[in-house]
């Protein structure tokens, strides 16, 4: 596949991350490179870390169709980016964008924990003697990240992804808080999680990677699920857009409770835990 570089600028920013090649060989190669854009959306209660997988080829398609449709029309206004929290009073607009991502992306992936719940299990837990600095463990980001790469690993296949992954995060996020935990969850993920990603995380501005915004649409969604009252079916809460799904996404969501928490640290507690110092 060859890309024409300065039909679109939003398609331009991905083709030129890929593999940090040169515009000219990036274009120039059918390159199956997987990136993952993630956001997060939540508070001191509720702690949401969401996103799509897909090729930069379909990536690049996605951006140039979602510049198209900020750019409004007679019905609506041009919006200089999408943010989900102003969208919420236009659904119909809303499910346009969704119309993108359904026809673009390979996979989608969310992670769930309630705050209080984490920060509560990590301090209780029985940790032996020689487990090493445990505070890393509150921060969610270490939880959610490390679920993520770790599951990911496991389903890929059943997810149509192929490894390694490179991950791409919105600038405005705790970069911080991910930089603090980001090097101990490499070292301390098994063989298979460690080929399953490539470097470190990117973070960009979501007006430049129209990819971030589509993350944003979905975290904002997953957040809404997890706080609302649902009535449960057989102990599963459904997860519905409020829109006819016309192709089914594959999904990989995964939802740290209390019990999955304390098996999580009995695995984890058999072994000591290398801590890598913040950057």
């Amino acid at each position: 596949m060859t890309h024409v570089w300065g039909v679109s600028k939003a398609a331009d920013r991905v083709w030129a991350q890929v593999s940090g090649l040169p515009r000219a060989e990036g274009a120039n190669r059918l390159l199956m490179t997987y990136q993952i854009f993630l956001d997060d959306s939540g508070d001191d209660q509720v702690f949401v870390l969401a996103g799509y997988v897909s090729t930069v080829d379909r990536w690049a398609a996605l951006s140039e169709q979602w510049e198209n449709a900020l750019h409004g029309s007679s019905r609506y206004r041009e919006l200089k980016r999408f943010k989900m929290k102003e969208m919420t009073a236009q659904l119909e607009r809303v499910e346009g964008f969704y119309r993108i991502i359904e026809q673009h992306v390979t996979a989608a992936v969310s992670y769930e924990i309630e705050v209080p719940v984490l920060v509560e299990v990590v301090r209780n837990f029985n940790w032996p003697a020689y487990f090493g600095n445990r505070e890393i463990l509150e921060n969610p980001y270490f939880m959610a990240f490390r679920s993520m790469i770790r599951g990911l690993a496991y389903h890929h296949e059943k997810l149509s992804i192929e490894p390694p992954v490179d991950f791409y995060c919105d600038d405005q996020t705790e970069k911080k808080r991910i930089y603090e935990v980001w090097d101990t969850v490499k070292w301390n993920l098994t063989p298979g999680g460690q080929a399953f990603i490539r470097g470190d995380p990117r973070f960009e501005k979501d007006e430049d990677f129209k990819p971030l915004q589509a993350a944003d649409l979905y975290a904002w969604w997953v957040r809404k699920w997890r706080r609302e009252p649902i009535r449960r079916t057989q102990g599963e809460a459904p997860y519905h857009f409020p829109w006819e799904i016309k192709r089914k996404i594959p999904t990989l969501k995964l939802i740290d409770d209390k019990a999955h928490l304390i098996r999580n640290f009995e695995n984890m507690s058999t072994m000591p835990l290398t801590i890598i110092p913040p950057r």
